[in-house]
């Protein structure tokens, strides 16, 4: 049996899900948490060999879920393939020495990510039989006997397919032979297979464009969004959007199949790092294929309302920016998340939260005022956030109810006893003197109106009009120098401490501001917590601390 620390590498790339320890019900978080456990284990810079096997199991199983294809290995395709019987009619059978060495389990070390999408195949599907060829006959030879034959079999394409990167001639390359073998037989499953692998594994090139338009023209069904998905990251992010656009307007024209599911899934996906490149007329027609084609369903609305947000955060991206030098950690952040991919995306999404916590002061200047362009930025804040620890352990200490009662009241008793209370008590005298002032101003006006009534009535009646019109002035104006005053002390004072707080306790700041109102007017020890309720009110308000303790908390969770 496996252990967390070593996995079962036998179970790769046959078996991914019983790799991952998954349960036949398995969702993407379950997904998500699995592969981060191993991944604290295999980091890429201790271990890139293991890493690389790891990432590419889940990037597959990743990939079915999306688009609610069925998990596939090239190994168990072939077994069940009409390529057999074409082994069968043109090889001998495999040594059962070097059968059985092949089919023995690999330690972890001896694993490696392909170096092309040639090798994987080339290991698993009957090498051996091309490498006697290959002893008698040269690749040039071999690959010009398959390429004249007048009809090729699945695994005659598969061979051509590899000859053609051995023999380094100008001429159809490793995708084109798949892309022929697969208009020759449409449906066959380790053609589609090995095809996705390569846009899997190739890199940005000139000829992406031509390679992607080809493809739409063999496979025409809604399946070629999931067979080239990677393909149109690369595209997207190497290219200038309008050779992106037009090569997928070229690309849609070439499909013909009346489902709409998976096209669905792709612009979800590629929404996310096209919002921040593309012109404003795409994402709407983008937008608008989606809200057309999508059968209603709770995902498709929630993940289009986020997008919409992205949307409306990029149209209002300027005015944030102007707020101060700090918010620009915060775009970069979100914009390099959406636009770098799932791990790169993380990686420095997580950079960001270093650059965040080291600047205490900077953070409580700049979100002191709740704005509509900052509430968007917490809300998508908020999600990529909650994306990050959704594929984590739950290592947070959030769920222990009484290690979170017991941190939140020293907190509440420390604020009272180092000066809240007297503060805040302060400024309410200073209020209620107002309110009064403002009182004995109206009693004497209206005596002095009533005494000298008859005398001179109509100034008498403007005063008393002038004193009902000034009476709500004064009473705002006063409310928020009362306001401002027990705000200008709790950014000198308990904005701090609540963040000391956060460098040891790790629970979300929206319970803990809860948690001190529930405690207001209680004693604890001897300490009566008033004032409790405007703090708690105040730290609702507070994007600095808000940002701050996400910012620890998610650090933490990713330790």
């Amino acid at each position: 049996m496996s252990s967390p620390t070593e996995p079962d590498w036998s179970l790769l790339p046959a078996n991914p899900v019983a790799f991952f320890s998954l349960s036949a019900e398995y969702d993407l978080r379950d997904l998500k948490r699995s592969y981060n456990a191993l991944i604290r284990v295999f980091k890429p810079e201790k271990h890139p060999k293991e890493f690389q096997i790891i990432r590419a199991a889940f990037e597959q199983l990743n990939d079915a879920l999306r688009y609610e294809e069925p998990p596939v290995s090239l190994p168990d395709l072939n077994l069940q393939s009409e390529w057999m019987s074409s082994l069968q009619d043109q090889q001998q059978p495999l040594d059962q020495a070097e059968e059985a060495t092949r089919n023995e389990p690999q330690p972890a070390e001896e694993f490696a990510e392909p170096e092309s999408p040639v090798s994987a195949p080339e290991s698993k599907l009957h090498p051996a039989s091309l490498q006697e060829r290959l002893l008698n006959e040269s690749p040039e030879v071999l690959y010009h006997g398959f390429k004249n034959k007048a009809v090729k079999s699945p695994y005659e394409f598969y061979l051509l397919a590899i000859l053609s990167d051995l023999v380094e001639q100008p001429g159809t390359t490793f995708p084109d032979w798949l892309l022929k073998g697969l208009q020759a037989y449409p449906h066959d499953p380790v053609l589609f297979e090995l095809l996705r692998e390569f846009f899997i594994s190739a890199q940005y090139s000139e000829n992406l464009s031509n390679l992607l338009e080809a493809t739409a023209q063999v496979v025409r069904s809604d399946r070629f969004y999931y067979l080239t998905e990677r393909s149109w990251d690369l595209l997207l992010r190497h290219s200038p959007f309008d050779e992106f656009r037009q090569t997928l307007d070229n690309c849609e024209n070439c499909l013909l199949d009346h489902r709409t599911g998976h096209k669905i899934v792709f612009y979800m996906h590629i929404l996310r790092p096209a919002i921040w490149k593309a012109d404003q007329s795409w994402l709407r027609e983008a937008f608008n294929q989606i809200n057309v084609n999508h059968q209603k369903s709770h995902w498709v609305d929630e993940e289009l309302d986020f997008l919409d947000l992205l949307f409306q955060y990029r149209m209002i991206r300027n005015q944030f920016l102007s707020g101060g030098s700090l918010r620009s950690f915060i775009d970069q952040a979100i914009i390099e998340y959406f636009r770098k991919g799932d791990l790169e995306g993380t990686r420095r999404f997580l950079e960001f939260q270093l650059d965040l916590v080291s600047c205490q002061e900077e953070i409580l200047h700049e979100f002191n005022t709740l704005t509509d362009d900052l509430i968007i930025v917490q809300v998508i804040w908020e999600r990529i956030t909650g994306e990050i620890l959704d594929g984590l352990e739950d290592r947070l200490v959030q769920e222990d109810e009484n290690l979170f009662q017991q941190q939140t009241q020293q907190l509440a008793c420390q604020l009272v006893e180092e000066g809240v209370t007297p503060e805040t008590e302060r400024a309410d005298q200073v209020f209620k003197f107002f309110l009064a002032t403002v009182l004995l101003i109206d009693v004497f006006t209206v005596q002095h109106c009533l005494a000298y009534w008859d005398d001179r009535f109509w100034l008498s009646v403007t005063e008393i009009i002038g004193l009902i019109l000034m009476n709500p002035a004064a009473v705002y104006y006063g409310y928020r120098l009362w306001e401002q005053t027990t705000y200008n002390f709790s950014e000198y004072w308990w904005r701090i401490e609540i963040m000391h707080f956060y460098q040891t306790a790790r629970f979300p700041l929206t319970d803990v501001a809860l948690q001190l109102k529930r405690l207001n007017g209680k004693t604890i020890e001897d300490t009566k917590l008033v004032g409790l309720d405007e703090i708690s009110r105040l730290l609702l308000l507070d994007l600095g601390l808000w940002f701050y303790s996400t910012s620890q908390r998610l650090l933490t969770a990713c330790e």
